[in-house]
């Protein structure tokens, strides 16, 4: 049970950062279509949204919180408390 809760903690933070780098991304291609260079030169920056490359980076974090969360986790639940620390 322990396992579950610390792996469902780590995979939210992972999600949430995910979540926030996402909309990031999107704020700053919005700045970025709208931003007009002191040049004679018509420039038009178009970066299109594409779900793909947000799909694979929750893919990504998802793999990478279960991954890396996985060994604290059952080092957690070890039942010592460790050398020198009775019980």
């Amino acid at each position: 049970m322990l396992i579950r809760q610390l792996l469902t903690e780590n995979l939210m933070v992972a999600l949430l950062g995910g979540a926030g780098g996402a909309l990031l991304a999107v704020w700053i291609m919005g700045a970025l279509a709208g931003w007009h260079p002191p040049v004679d030169i018509p420039l038009v920056v178009s970066v299109p949204v594409d779900m793909r490359v947000f799909l694979f980076a929750l893919v990504v974090s998802a793999v990478t919180a279960l991954l890396f969360g996985l060994l604290p986790a059952l080092q957690a639940t070890k039942n010592g408390l460790g050398p020198g620390i009775e019980e």
